[in-house]
């Protein structure tokens, strides 16, 4: 006792009274086995242990007998003594081969005194330290096949699942999870332990770097159920997250969506402050993830350099509190981000329904701006095609405060007044505006052909818009050049004194009609192209186009006798045509694809706004 004693001196007077049964848990111990849960929390080191472990076998028969119901009725307090002291404190460093050594010895021991939960427990620090400190995974091995015990416990299990993921053996690890977590449950003494959620993650990331990337998604989602049992809320945020990534690296961008709204929704309940710190690496990590999806879907940024999060990013325990130099996070960014995904995946504006009344209040710029594009997009798409000429003039409003606020040498992103805002819609805004028109022109002629009535209807429905006039008189314009026999529009397509805006629309007619040849198709949906160069709307348009554009080609290419070195530039058309590319790369990629087949070049300016949306090398 006395040397027990001198590793804890508060258990001489515990012992004494060894028989009293104190309630804990919901259950009852005997006092003399709650006495080494504090020794437990003293020990620092290997040294405590050796002398614990030394002190226990010269005990007499009660103080063992006390040990062993120490481990079978207080498993995480029991755990809490060996890891403790491999770990040591944060101002010591582990000598990994010592402390290796001394779980070898733990484990001799419980063994010994018939303490299987002791040898159980040392093992798993033994794996871990031969795994991740001395990366000797060949020893991790050796030793589980060494001491394994007849009935390892889940906490062993998972530790050698864990060797098999760092070996990169990512099946036979999936497997063990597989088998062990649907039956594994928390100790008594262990409420709020986030130790199974991670078990659950571990899995995810073995079935996602398995390439089965649904799968993952599923396990990081029973994961974010067991963080809703401890009640973590922040990491129930994390896990969702990391399950959406999952479940769009699997193509499932609707389950996607639906899982990172739920994210974004938990992480709402919790205070954005960096006092919340784990919070606020979520958010932060979840916008990058966020940003990363919206790019991929958009098209624009080349994969070479784009940042890729890695697997369980928003879930990673490791991420450093350097994040907490960065500025805070804005929550109505990763919903307008999330909007834009949902557009850009052209699903139901389930999302954008959900928060477009909150992100209409918003006071940032950038927030309001992407909410009025989407918006704009929204009407295009939607049977509601009246509303489209108000919807462009908002767009375009919107526009023209937050380049405002640019130009006076105040950031996108710094907060406005809401009477900021209210400043309204003028004449000036119609550039804008017919950006707004033209998408919506060229998403009608993607769908099927453009609706003349449709136009008509605008100019109606614009009457009491401040651009009124101007869209009158372009309406007018439009109706007459998409109208007019293909013949005449080809003219002023192939006009070079006509406006781009005016050839562009004489584009649709001519790309609309079956008849025209290939080089007319060609130029024709390349002045299409072109009249998006600088149009937002762009992002949106791009796969409409790329299948349209799919289509019109599979078709052309069945008469081989009107292209040039057919046996060469059709199976290269055909590529580009099944070729599966986000936004606007698609459409760009067939253009170049084909141009080869017919007789007309593209000019050289045109040919580097392809190059760069098709996100190809110069030279091809």
């Amino acid at each position: 006792m006395s040397e027990i004693s001198s590793l804890e001196p508060k258990v001489q007077d515990v012992f004494k009274k060894a028989n009293f049964r104190l309630k804990a848990f919901g259950r009852e111990y005997p006092l003399g086995v709650y006495a080494f849960a504090l020794i437990a929390y003293r020990c620092h080191d290997t040294r405590f242990l050796e002398e614990l472990l030394k002190a226990i076998g010269a005990a007499d028969a009660k103080i063992i007998e006390y040990f062993r119901a120490f481990f079978a009725d207080l498993p995480t307090a029991s755990r809490i003594l060996v890891d403790h002291a491999w770990l040591g404190d944060e101002d010591k460093k582990v000598d990994p081969k010592a402390t290796a050594a001394t779980m070898e010895r733990a484990i001799e021991f419980g063994r010994t005194i018939k303490i299987p939960q002791l040898s159980d427990v040392a093992l798993r620090a033994l794996v871990v330290i031969c795994d991740e400190y001395l990366h000797d995974q060949g020893r991790a091995r050796e030793s589980l096949k060494k001491f394994r015990p007849q009935t390892p416990s889940y906490l062993l299990r998972d530790e050698e699942a864990t060797l098999l993921l760092n070996q990169q053996q990512y099946e036979e690890a999936l497997s063990i999870w597989e088998e062990i977590l649907p039956q594994w449950k928390l100790p008594v003494d262990a409420e709020g332990s986030p130790l199974i959620t991670f078990a659950w993650r571990k899995a995810g990331i073995a079935a996602g770097l398995a390439n089965r990337w649904e799968r993952a998604g599923q396990l990081l989602l029973r994961g974010a159920d067991t963080a809703t049992e401890i009640k973590d809320d922040a990491l129930r945020a994390a896990l969702l997250a990391d399950s959406g990534y999952a479940f769009w690296k699997a193509g499932d961008i609707r389950v996607a969506i639906s899982q990172l709204a739920a994210a974004i929704e938990q992480l709402d309940k919790i205070p954005n402050t960096k006092e919340e710190l784990r919070a606020f690496k979520i958010r932060k990590t979840l916008g990058q993830t966020l940003i990363h999806i919206h790019n991929s879907l958009e098209g624009t940024k080349p994969e070479a350099h784009a940042y890729v999060p890695p697997l369980a990013f928003c879930s990673d325990p490791g991420l450093s509190d350097k994040l907490r130099e960065l500025p805070d996070s804005e929550p109505e960014m990763l919903w307008m981000f999330l909007v834009r995904i949902e557009t850009l995946a052209q699903l139901e504006p389930v999302v954008y329904k959900k928060v477009r009344s909150k992100l209409e209040c918003s006071k940032n710029t950038a927030v309001r701006l992407f909410l009025a594009e989407v918006g704009l997009m929204r009407t295009i798409e939607s049977a509601s095609t009246d509303a489209v000429p108000a919807a462009a003039q908002e767009f375009a409003r919107v526009f023209r405060i937050t380049k405002t606020n640019v130009v006076t040498g105040k950031p996108p992103l710094v907060p406005l007044e809401a009477s900021a805002f209210e400043v309204p819609a003028t004449s000036d805004d119609f550039a804008l505006t017919a950006h707004g028109l033209y998408a919506a022109i060229v998403y009608g002629f993607c769908r099927a052909s453009v609706d003349i009535s449709r136009v008509r209807r605008w100019k109606k429905s614009s009457k009491k818009l401040a651009t009124a006039s101007e869209i009158r008189a372009w309406a007018d314009d439009a109706e007459r050049l998409i109208s007019i026999p293909v013949s005449e529009a080809i003219e002023v397509l192939y006009d070079a004194n006509e406006t781009t805006a005016r050839r562009t629309l004489a584009a649709i007619n001519v790309a609309s009609a079956r008849t025209v040849s290939p080089e007319q198709l060609f130029y024709s949906q390349l002045m299409i192209l072109w009249g998006l160069a600088d149009n937002p709307l762009q992002r949106f348009l791009g796969v409409e186009l790329g299948i349209k554009f799919s289509q019109q080609w599979t078709e052309k290419i069945k008469f081989t006798g009107l292209l040039k070195s057919p046996r060469l530039t059709v199976p290269i058309i055909e590529r580009a045509c099944s070729e599966a590319c986000p936004g606007m790369q698609k459409p760009a990629r067939i253009l170049l694809a084909v141009e080869p087949a017919i007789s007309l070049q593209i000019p050289q300016d045109v040919r580097q706004k392809l190059q760069t949306w098709a996100q190809l090398p110069p030279s091809v």
